[in-house]
């Protein structure tokens, strides 16, 4: 599971529109099994996302687990 802190804001808006759109894909570009995510983010609005992507962005990245900055997913 990739960290938040310090993802891009773009592709966390993008990431949380698929949740709400049953469309989140894996690297492969399959359609992933459905997570807690699609539940959570139905609930929340555009503005309420941007604001998440902004919040998340200002955070520094953690150090990385793996050696390399790639999250895995």
């Amino acid at each position: 599971m990739p960290d938040l802190a310090g993802s891009d804001e773009d592709e966390f808006v993008e990431h949380m529109n698929d949740f709400k759109n049953d469309q989140y894909n894996n690297d492969n570009g399959e359609i992933r099994p459905p997570t807690i995510m699609n539940r959570i983010a139905p609930g929340y609005d555009a503005d309420e996302i941007a604001a998440l992507a902004r919040y998340f962005a200002s955070m520094p990245k953690p150090a990385s687990k793996t050696g390399n900055d790639t999250p895995s997913r």
